[in-house]
């Protein structure tokens, strides 16, 4: 038995501590709130988002295991091409793939969102990885990263609406330009060409595509209520499979805290600063300008690397094509589209011979999607951690 003398010393003891530590945080509470602004709790890891981004990761490897060859055939590729000039179109690209990030950041500030580049780059590298294996779950990245940062996902959800906007609406001037001048090349119309008649119904999808993509833009800045009854039924049909399930409603109903109330005004608000003030949007698009430059120069250098006497006008071609199809493909992120329409466009005006074009086709893709894509499976552990961002 402990004697009571000592028991009550201990406890006198424990009192004075914890009144010592009260003292010294109520002391650096004032003066954090008198100098420097509050700090975010640093997140807990997220052992969930963990465990679906490992399951994203054993499909992607699983659908890399079933094409192996065309992994193998990648490889083999990249080898026989110039390593200089491979090299020099990688070079490139890592460029591209930070001001495709910047590109983020700058649309999100059009909706008021504050980022920044060295921290968007690891998420949108890791929303390649998720888009592979489900295209539809890629944009759950960014909000999951927004979650973590105590950012608005109806405002963040406006930035990517925003991104797409620039990125898909500045595409398509390119891709116009390089179907003109495929067109062109052939001295035929588009009807008188089964590959440039191809290009141009994807085209013309692709307009489609951006339209879409901007609708829900259009619908906040000027039918908001029409935006809150969309959410609405979100919402019941959501909440309906939960019950359904017998687990409770996630999305709540009614009060300060309606959920489809509180997104519509988030995004209707975003979409106000994005489409009140046009101007604002020329900063993304000039970054989105710059950024599809920086493809297809590497796209150019890529072709010379395989013996390719590609001019300028003959890489547009290419590179219109790979974008094109990347985008309109039935596939994730147009694999195997886009492989075969870059390499049908140049044996179709005739400035390579077939294996030569395959070979060009597969080891620009090698750069520009499956190694972020890699890359992307990297971050994704760090990202579902809380550890990806400062």
């Amino acid at each position: 038995m402990i004697p009571g003398g000592v028991v009550a010393g201990t406890k006198a003891r424990y009192r004075n501590v914890a009144k010592r530590v009260n003292d010294s945080q109520m002391t650096d509470s004032v003066t954090n709130e008198t100098t420097t602004p509050v700090t975010a709790v640093k997140p807990q890891i997220g052992w969930g988002r963990i465990a679906l981004f490992a399951g994203l990761f054993l499909i992607v490897i699983a659908v890399i295991y079933s094409r192996q060859k065309e992994a193998l055939e990648v490889w083999n590729t990249l080898r026989a091409g110039n390593p200089g000039l491979i090299a020099a179109a990688m070079a490139v690209q890592v460029v591209y793939w930070t001001t495709f990030a910047a590109m983020y950041q700058t649309s999100y500030r059009v909706v008021g969102l504050q980022s920044r580049v060295r921290d968007l780059l690891p998420v949108w590298l890791g929303s390649l990885f998720v888009s592979i294996a489900a295209p539809a779950a890629a944009p759950a990245v960014f909000m999951d990263d927004a979650v973590r940062r105590g950012q608005s996902p109806a405002k963040v959800a406006a930035g990517i609406l925003v991104l797409r906007l620039t990125d898909f609406g500045t595409l398509t001037v390119f891709i116009a330009f390089g179907i003109a001048t495929m067109a062109t090349r052939m001295n035929v119309h588009p009807w008188q060409s089964a590959t440039l008649l191809g290009h141009c119904v994807a085209l013309l999808i692709l307009v489609g595509v951006t339209l879409a993509w901007s609708g829900p833009l259009f619908l906040a800045r000027w039918r908001p209520q029409a935006l809150r009854g969309v959410l609405n039924t979100v919402r019941n049909a959501v909440n309906g499979t939960f019950r359904l399930l017998r687990r409770p409603e996630p999305l709540t109903i009614g009060g300060d805290h309606d959920w489809a109330t509180h997104h519509a005004e988030q995004f209707s608000h975003s979409a106000d600063l994005a489409l009140a003030n046009p101007i604002r949007l020329v900063a993304p698009a000039a970054v989105a300008t710059l950024a599809h430059l920086l493809d297809w120069a590497s796209l150019h250098i890529m072709l010379h690397a395989f013996g390719i006497d590609a001019d300028l006008g003959t890489s547009l071609i290419a590179f219109s094509a790979c974008l094109l199809y990347w985008i309109v493909s039935p596939t994730p992120d147009g694999v195997g589209f886009v492989e075969a329409a870059v390499a049908l466009s140049l044996v179709t005006i005739g400035v390579a011979k077939q294996p030569e074009a395959i070979a060009a086709a597969i080891a620009f893709r090698g750069i520009t999607l499956y190694l972020p894509v890699l890359l992307g499976g990297i971050c994704l552990p760090r990202l579902a951690a809380g550890k990806g961002t400062g």
